[in-house]
C-alpha cells in the first residue's frame, strides 16, 4: 500500500461523480404513483426530507437506486445513484396510464461537504441547488454547472464518507442484476416489508424471511484502484466494484461480494474491511 496520499489521476472514475441525473415526478397523483412503483414507504417521507429508495423489476432486481426527496405535496425529486435518466423516465412513463403525473429527467452537478448534522436526511432546495444531508456529509446538487467546488467543499472526503457508510453508486454492470440484499437496501430502509404491493415485493419478502441470497455489500481495501463495474479477486471471494475513494493509506471501495474458489494462480487484489447487513 502507498504510504503517501494516492494520486487521483490513477482512476478518474473514483470519488464523487462529476455529473449525475435526477427525475422530477410531479402532479396530483405523483406520490400515489411513486408509492405503487418504488420499494420504499413514502408514507414515512415528510416534506423537506429524503429517503433511500429503489425501483425493482418483477424479479426483484434493482433497476435504479435513488435518494428520493419530497419537495412539496405534489413533487418528488429522485437523485439517481447511477443509470440513464432519460431511459428510466421513459420506462416509468409506461406505468403512468391515466395518473396525473409528469416525469422529467434533469442533469445535475454534485458537490459535497463534510457535514456532521443532527438533521440527517433533510433536504433543502434553493433556486439552482438541492442539498441532501446524509449525516456525515452533504451532497449539493446544482442544476447548472458551478464550474468549481464551493468554498469548504471536499469531494474526496465526502466520497470516502459515503463508501464507509455503505452508500452505493451503481455502474452499468450492476443495474438490473442485483437483488436488494446485495446492496444492503433493507438496512437503508430503501425497501419496505410492510407497505403493500410494488414491483419485486414478493421477492424482497421471500429473501428476507427465507434467506438464500449469496451476494452481499462490503467495503474493501484495494491494492490499486480499478474502474467501477470491474470484477476483482480476493481470498475466497470475487467482488463487483461499485464506487470508491482514496484515503491516506490507499484506496477503499464498495463492492458486491460473491463466493469463489480460492486459487494460487489468482492475484489477490483486495481485502475485506467490513460487511454490511442486508
Amino acid at each position: 500500500m502507498p504510504a503517501d496520499p494516492p494520486d487521483q489521476t490513477a482512476s478518474s472514475e473514483w470519488g464523487l461523480p462529476s455529473a449525475a441525473q435526477l427525475l422530477r415526478i410531479e402532479g396530483a397523483d405523483a406520490l400515489a404513483f411513486a408509492q405503487s412503483q418504488f420499494a420504499s414507504d413514502l408514507r414515512q417521507l415528510a416534506t423537506g426530507h429524503w429517503q433511500w429508495s429503489a425501483w425493482l423489476d418483477a424479479q426483484g432486481r434493482v433497476r435504479a437506486l435513488m435518494q428520493l426527496t419530497r419537495d412539496d405535496e405534489q413533487t418528488l425529486i429522485a437523485l439517481l445513484r447511477g443509470g440513464d435518466g432519460e431511459a428510466l423516465a421513459r420506462d416509468l412513463r409506461r406505468y403512468v396510464l391515466r395518473a396525473r403525473v409528469r416525469i422529467t429527467p434533469e442533469r445535475v452537478w454534485p458537490r459535497a461537504q463534510m457535514h456532521a448534522s443532527a438533521t440527517d436526511r433533510s433536504a433543502t432546495r434553493e433556486a439552482t441547488r438541492l442539498r441532501l444531508d446524509a449525516g456525515t456529509y452533504a451532497l449539493d446538487l446544482h442544476t447548472s454547472d458551478p464550474g468549481h467546488d464551493d468554498p469548504g467543499a471536499d469531494r474526496q472526503a465526502a466520497a470516502l464518507a459515503g463508501v464507509r457508510a455503505g452508500h452505493a453508486w451503481l455502474p452499468a454492470a450492476a443495474l438490473g442484476d442485483l437483488v436488494p440484499p446485495a446492496l444492503s437496501l433493507l438496512r437503508l430502509q430503501a425497501v419496505s416489508l410492510g407497505k403493500g404491493c410494488y414491483p419485486g415485493q414478493e421477492l424482497v419478502a421471500r429473501l428476507h424471511y427465507r434467506g438464500g441470497h449469496k451476494r452481499r455489500l462490503a467495503r474493501l481495501r484495494l491494492s490499486v484502484p480499478q474502474a467501477p463495474g470491474t470484477v476483482v479477486e480476493g481470498a475466497g471471494f470475487s467482488a463487483l466494484l461499485l464506487n470508491g475513494a482514496a484515503d491516506t493509506a490507499g484506496w477503499e471501495a464498495l463492492a458486491v461480494l460473491s463466493e469463489s474458489t480460492p486459487s494460487a494462480k489468482k492475484s489477490m487484489q483486495f481485502i475485506v474491511m467490513e460487511e454490511f447487513a442486508s
